[in-house]
């Protein structure tokens, strides 16, 4: 061990010499021949541009990598906020359509950032009702549908719960990320059609994210009655209340008086 500790520091003074050396030779070259300098700056010109160039290169390739990032998770977010739009509007669209709801909330919206308070009040109220309304189907739904009218799974409807090698959360942030939109930017200055369609997509990508919250909430909401503080939000709640109701045979009654009505009414 003492041996090869020894033959380590031989080598590093030994490498250090040699360094300490060459720099004595370029000083007594510099004195001896005022020429030198200039043969060293043209040197030291060539490596500046040269580290310049590696340093451009390597902030390119970063740029590019960024943004294939960004692609990809745009891509995700979307596919799966689109594959729940249309397993709603399967069930639903005939009723109230995502698109109508999108249109309801992008309104709204809108109201609120001109400030028209008569507009807001109105906006508002169509929401408020599209989405009250909106909430009724899809409890309904779980809690007495059958077949493909029933919903089984939270992840039916809700992109942050359908199963993605990419965080959705995560993917969400890094787009609403300002200085990641900027690095799309420049991107499309370079021009990058993939940075281009990201960026078209931001603001549809937002507005989802949003009519999703607002239709189905968290998945655990504060709650001050219980020692856990907290409870399953009203969707995810509903799930277990329709397991509960099959297994006390609650479903089944709730299906017979359903078709008895429908006999009443025949």
């Amino acid at each position: 061990m003492i041996e090869r500790r020894d033959e380590i520091t031989r080598k590093i003074i030994d490498h250090y010499s040699k360094k300490s050396e060459r720099l004595e030779r370029i000083i007594n070259e510099i004195e001896s021949d005022p020429k030198v300098i200039e043969r060293l700056w043209i040197t030291a010109e060539k490596e500046m541009k040269k580290d310049l160039e590696e340093m451009r290169i390597k902030e390119q390739k970063l740029l590019e990598e960024q943004e294939k990032i960004l692609v990809s998770e745009a891509q995700s977010v979307y596919d799966r906020q689109i594959n729940g739009d249309k397993r709603w509007d399967a069930l639903f669209g005939s009723e109230l359509s995502t698109s109508e709801l999108k249109r309801l909330l992008k309104n709204y919206k809108e109201a609120q950032d001109i400030g028209d308070e008569e507009k807001i009040t109105k906006t508002e109220k169509e929401w408020l009702s599209a989405l009250k309304r909106a909430k009724k189907l899809w409890y309904t739904a779980i809690i007495d549908g059958e077949g493909d009218k029933q919903i089984k799974e939270p992840k039916e409807f809700i992109p942050r719960e359908m199963k993605s090698s990419i965080d959705y959360t995560s993917a969400i942030n890094d787009l609403r990320n300002l200085k990641n939109q900027e690095i799309l930017k420049k991107r499309v200055e370079q021009g990058s059609k993939n940075a281009q369609r990201v960026l078209d997509m931001i603001e549809d990508i937002k507005l989802n994210d949003e009519l999703d919250k607002a239709l189905f909430g968290k998945k655990w909401e504060k709650w001050h009655k219980e020692p856990t503080k907290r409870k399953l939000g009203l969707f995810w709640a509903a799930f277990e209340l329709r397991k509960k109701n099959d297994k006390a045979g609650i479903t089944k009654k709730h299906k017979e008086e359903r078709l008895k009505k429908r006999k009443e009414r025949n």
